[in-house]
C-alpha cells in the first residue's frame, strides 16, 4: 500500500468518523473548543515541558513492552510495532473511560505478533506492571509514614474489615504460589547432558549419516 494511499484511508476514516458522532449526538466540535480553552489558559513552557515528559515517559513504557516481548517472542517484535501499540494506548486512555486502549494495545500486538496469544500478552502487562508496583508501595509508605492518619483515611475498611482482608490476602499469596509453583519447572535450566547421552546422539547421527 503506497504512502498516498494510507493517507487518503485515514482521512476517510475520520471523516467517517466525525459523521458516525454527528449521527448519535456528540458535539465533537463543542469538546474541541472546551480542549483549546483550556490549551490556551496554559502557558506555552509548561505545554512543551508536558509534551516532552509524556513522550519520554510513552517511549521508556514501549521499551519495556518490547523488552518483555522480545524476549517471549525472539525474532518476531519490533520496536516501533511496540511503540505505535503503546502510544495508541495511552491516547485512547486518556479519552475513554476503564482503560479500554489497554485492551486495543493487547488486541494490536496480539495480531501484530504471529505467534503471540492474548493470555500471553496479558501476561507481559502484569511483569511490566511490576515497576510501578514497587514504585507505588514507596509512594505510599512515604505516605503513611510522614502524614499521620493517612492510612485511616485511605484505607479505613482494612480496619473495619480484618477477617474479610486477612482471607483476601491469604487468598492471593495462595494464588501467586500456586501459580509460581505451576510454571517453576518451566524457568529451569535443562539438565546437562551425561557422556552416555551425548555418545549415543553421536553415534545416531553417525548412522543416519552413513545411511543417507
Amino acid at each position: 500500500m503506497t504512502a498516498a494511499r494510507r493517507i487518503a484511508l485515514i482521512v476517510v476514516a475520520i471523516i467517517a468518523g466525525g459523521a458516525f458522532a454527528n449521527l448519535v449526538g456528540w458535539d465533537i466540535r463543542g469538546w474541541f473548543d472546551q480542549l483549546w480553552d483550556t490549551i490556551t489558559t496554559i502557558s506555552t513552557a509548561h505545554i512543551l515541558a508536558a509534551v516532552v515528559v509524556i513522550t519520554i515517559q510513552t517511549t521508556a513504557t514501549a521499551y519495556a513492552w518490547y523488552t518483555i516481548l522480545r524476549f517471549a517472542y525472539p525474532g518476531e517484535v519490533r520496536f516501533r510495532i511496540v511503540f505505535a501499540a503503546y502510544a495508541v494506548c495511552v491516547g485512547l486512555n486518556n479519552v475513554l473511560t476503564a482503560n479500554l486502549g489497554t485492551f486495543v494495545m493487547f488486541a494490536m500486538l496480539n495480531s501484530l505478533i504471529v505467534s503471540a496469544t492474548f493470555g500471553g500478552i496479558v501476561t507481559g502487562f502484569l511483569v511490566e506492571k511490576i515497576f510501578f508496583t514497587v514504585a507505588a508501595v514507596f509512594v505510599y509508605l512515604y505516605l503513611f509514614l510522614s502524614v499521620p492518619g493517612s492510612f485511616d483515611i485511605s484505607f479505613s475498611w482494612i480496619k473495619e474489615n480484618p477477617w474479610a482482608t486477612a482471607v483476601l490476602v491469604l487468598g492471593i499469596v495462595g494464588g501467586v504460589a500456586a501459580r509460581g509453583y505451576q510454571i517453576a519447572p518451566r524457568l529451569r535450566p535443562p539438565a546437562p547432558l551425561r557422556k552416555s547421552e551425548i555418545s549415543q546422539s553421536r553415534a545416531a547421527i553417525t548412522a543416519t549419516m552413513k545411511s543417507q
